[in-house]
């Protein structure tokens, strides 16, 4: 099974799934989707189905430097490890990732090696909490860029049969203003900016957040040039973890 199904479904179909006004779970991209196989993290212990990647594969990282962030292709270091919530005794399910190179990357991509070898020019790094009250603001290439959270005029269920407001992400440039496939419950999920840059090198915004709730986080990865007509940035990867 998946992995949302492996832990608590009911927080999918409480804090996750929406009212009817959504056509689609605007938090997530479909467990078997590509976008799912294309963004891992360095850790310790993730639980083995959600690692899509083998030990000795080539990836693109997101690397600080001195200098500030560039992109290398790196070789994965997959070693299974117990998986504290799983695994009682051998054989362990667990897996560590690593990278045979120095320094910690922000994420890894399998699929960007065009990518690679260069500087990532980067307006913000770090951990910024998007919040109804407090909109992030920062510049990219000369213009002013606003994420901000705002009502959506929907709502969740939530366990208990309690209905929560739903907010939405939205992303001001230009003077044009678009809504991301982000949302916030007053309730158990937020969302955090990590990076804001040029990753993709058509110098234009890209834009990476953490989205997290109750026993499960993502990390996802918006370019400019995968957006639709109308929309500054397309989702192209995605990594979806549990704690249970």
């Amino acid at each position: 099974m998946g992995i949302p199904f492996r832990c608590a479904v009911v927080l999918l179909c409480g804090l996750v799934a929406l009212s009817a006004g959504f056509d689609v779970d605007p938090m997530h991209v479909p467990i078997h989707s590509p976008i799912r196989r294309r963004l891992l993290l360095v850790g310790d212990a993730f639980h083995g189905d959600e690692i899509h990647a083998q030990n000795g594969e080539r990836w693109l990282a997101l690397l600080p430097t001195p200098k500030g962030y560039r992109t290398e292709m790196v070789n994965l270091r997959i070693t299974p490890v117990r998986d504290p919530v799983l695994d009682a005794e051998r054989p362990f399910t667990g897996k560590r990732v690593r990278i045979r190179s120095a320094g910690t990357p922000v994420i890894l991509l399998n699929g960007f090696a065009h990518l690679a070898r260069r500087a990532v020019p980067t307006a913000r790094a770090g951990n910024f909490p998007l919040t109804a009250e407090i909109p992030v603001n920062f510049r990219f290439a000369g213009s002013k860029v606003e994420l901000a959270v705002t009502p959506s005029g929907q709502s969740a269920e939530v366990p208990g049969g309690r209905r929560v407001p739903i907010l939405h992400v939205t992303l001001r440039q230009h003077g044009r203003l678009t809504t991301l496939p982000l949302v916030v419950a007053e309730e158990g999920n937020y969302v955090n900016l990590l990076w804001a840059g040029d990753l993709d090198g058509d110098g234009r915004l890209d834009l990476l957040f953490e989205d997290t709730g109750y026993n499960w986080y993502s990390t996802r990865l918006f370019l400019s040039s995968a957006a639709k007509p109308g929309q500054f940035v397309g989702e192209v990867a995605q990594f979806y973890g549990t704690g249970c």
